[in-house]
């Protein structure tokens, strides 16, 4: 069969009556899932931002990411309590997204199937494939996109492989990637399409309800690799045609975004599948499995879903510059262990993107995300790295943050020229850093490097910082530009007044 003949006409084969997936019938709109039974107006909007909106890889050290112009570090987050870290569509709405974005900026979400849809069989399986990209839980998944780029959260969406079968087969041998050609590829399946039908169906589907989210980043299938170590794909070919394929369909809709996409670790570099960085779910396949020099030396992002094995594991072999103390389980049966701010900063330190566990990261841990996060992203300059991995990112120490206030006569900190800010800490700490930066050269991002001339420092015209004291600069104006405050515990200021986003996370939001 001809897939793209086949893959255009999908949208035609709803017929007229209800449908599985879409359970108010044809042409129906059903609730975004915010509870408020409506969906969405700006869910199909063309996000039409300049390039820094984008995810990238930082210019300056490939191990890290930059967004909205400024670098930054992954950190992923369950959210809240009680909640598995993979969220399926349907548990997922906009409070939980800004709770994560209370200490994190990442999350991991399965696409669309769910464990409760597991048996229904390919039937099943297409007949929620083919539901229109702007209905039911397509339409959702495209709000769940743009909650998360309001508030600053990367979307890591990926297909569970097991779930996306459909069957009653185990999950060791129910995924659908085949060889290329293979004789698999030509088995009808359901309604006339084969197995590759689907998958091009559901990168239409994926595409057109995610795409022009920049904040968005694909992975293939969590358990690719373990197909691909069984002889199916061994040669890395159906993983990256599904790579082109995704931009293929994405340049349709806007061809000035690009996306990351990602890969479980698999002994290559990423690249030689057309991927850009690695994501494990604990951190076991760069020690256990595999070499940890190895992974290292592809300089590359490598990011965790969750943080529990590498903790729990009575058998773990080593961590370079990991201390395993203190170490507390969560009751005398469990193998769990909570994450420390020191887990963090070593893993920060040593170029990983740390996440919690499943058990939640402790409340230290998560406050320590925030000075980690802050510091990484206004570091001196990234000339050194990644020769001195972060050799001065500060110890997890808890205080108060820091507020900024928006000056009598000033609008966003600015009039004309001037830039000004009162800096108040409750501690009275004064700031490590206290700086506007500015794109001066209007590249769409904000250049680290202060010898570049986009970071200017703001000078104090007073010392009472518990009270209140206006730090003030003459710089360049007409350019987008943020404020960048820190404690000298590297605590970022609370959002609000000076700081743009939303009222409780961190936002890169700039005027």
């Amino acid at each position: 069969m001809l897939v793209t003949s086949c893959v255009n006409s999908f949208d035609d084969l709803t017929g007229s009556g209800p449908q599985q997936g879409n359970p108010t019938g044809e042409g129906a709109i059903e609730d975004d899932g915010d509870g408020d039974g409506e969906v969405d107006d700006e869910v199909n909007e063309v996000i039409a931002e300049d390039m820094s909106v984008q995810l990238n890889i930082l210019p300056e050290n490939s191990r890290y990411f930059q967004y909205r112009g400024l670098p930054m570090v992954l950190f992923g987050s369950q959210g809240t309590t009680g909640r598995g870290l993979i969220y399926t569509p349907y548990e997922l709405n906009e409070e939980r997204i800004r709770e994560v974005a209370k200490h994190a900026n990442h999350l991991y979400l399965t696409i669309l199937p769910d464990n409760g849809n597991r048996n229904t069989g390919w039937d099943g399986l297409y007949s929620r494939l083919k539901t229109p990209h702007d209905q039911g839980e397509w339409q959702h998944l495209t709000n769940i996109a743009r909650w998360a780029r309001e508030n600053d959260v990367i979307i890591h969406a990926f297909p569970w492989s097991y779930k996306w079968n459909y069957s009653e087969e185990d999950w060791t041998d129910s995924d659908f990637i085949y060889h290329r050609g293979s004789s698999e590829w030509d088995k009808v399946v359901t309604n006339g399409l084969t197995r590759l039908d689907l998958h091009e169906l559901a990168i239409e589907r994926i595409v057109a309800a995610t795409w022009n989210y920049p904040n968005v980043v694909y992975n293939f299938m969590w358990e690719y690799n373990v197909r691909r170590h069984h002889g199916r794909d061994s040669d890395g070919s159906f993983h990256r045609w599904w790579v082109d394929r995704m931009k293929e369909e994405g340049r349709k809709i806007n061809p000035e975004l690009n996306h990351l996409f990602s890969i479980k670790y698999g002994k290559e570099h990423p690249g030689e599948n057309n991927a850009d960085f690695i994501v494990e779910e604990d951190g076991n396949g760069f020690w256990h499995n595999h070499s940890h020099s190895k992974v290292l030396g592809y300089q590359v992002p490598l990011v965790f879903i969750s943080s529990d094995f590498p903790f729990s594991d009575n058998n773990f072999s080593g961590w370079n510059a990991i201390g395993y103390h203190p170490r507390v389980r969560e009751n005398g049966q469990s193998q769990v262990h909570h994450i420390t701010p020191g887990d963090v900063r070593a893993m920060v330190t040593e170029g990983f993107h740390p996440a919690e566990t499943w058990q939640n990261a402790t409340s230290n841990a998560l406050d320590y995300y925030l000075q980690a996060r802050w510091y990484m992203e206004n570091i001196r300059s990234w000339n050194n790295e990644p020769g001195k991995l972060m050799e001065n990112l500060p110890e997890y120490t808890p205080s108060a943050r820091p507020e900024l206030i928006n000056p009598d006569g000033y609008q966003n900190g600015r009039n004309a020229g001037e830039y000004a800010a009162v800096y108040r800490h409750p501690d009275g700490l004064a700031p490590a850093q206290a700086e506007v930066w500015i794109d001066v050269n209007e590249d769409g991002r904000f250049d680290p490097a202060p010898e570049n001339g986009e970071r200017f420092v703001m000078e104090a015209q007073g010392s009472d910082v518990a009270g209140g004291a206006t730090y003030t600069v003459t710089a360049p104006a007409g350019k987008h530009y943020v404020f960048r405050f820190a404690d000298r515990n590297w605590n970022p200021p609370v959002s609000g007044g000076l700081v743009p986003g939303n009222a409780e996370g961190i936002s890169y939001s700039h005027w």
